[in-house]
């Protein structure tokens, strides 16, 4: 997982403070306007992209960063993630994440 709390530490005015190269990770694994924190990459073993926390969107061609899922939607665009990244986690599983995120959103 990406943050890019660690990659735009400063946003600017400190950049000593990002981790080295970081830029380029969220470049490659999403887009360099990332819209929030935290900006989420899930991978697979060799290092390839599975999804990202860009949720489809129609007025922004990469995408738009749910950062921590709160909203409806959000959680509808983290639970497509799991399921591609976790095919082998159960209904029941799954459900117990979203449940326990849309309680924590209400």
């Amino acid at each position: 997982m990406l943050s890019p709390g660690g990659v735009y530490e400063e946003l600017g005015r400190n950049p000593k403070l990002n981790n080295p190269k970081s830029d380029t990770l969220v470049r490659k694994f999403g887009d360099a306007d990332v819209g929030g924190l935290p900006f989420i990459v899930l991978l697979d073993p060799k290092g390839g992209l599975i999804v990202n926390s860009n949720r489809p969107s129609k007025r922004k061609g990469t995408g738009e960063n749910i950062g921590y899922p709160s909203t409806p939607e959000e959680i509808d665009w983290f639970m497509v993630m799991i399921k591609k990244a976790a095919p082998a986690l159960t209904e029941n599983d799954a459900a117990i994440v979203e449940a326990w995120l849309r309680k924590a959103a209400s």
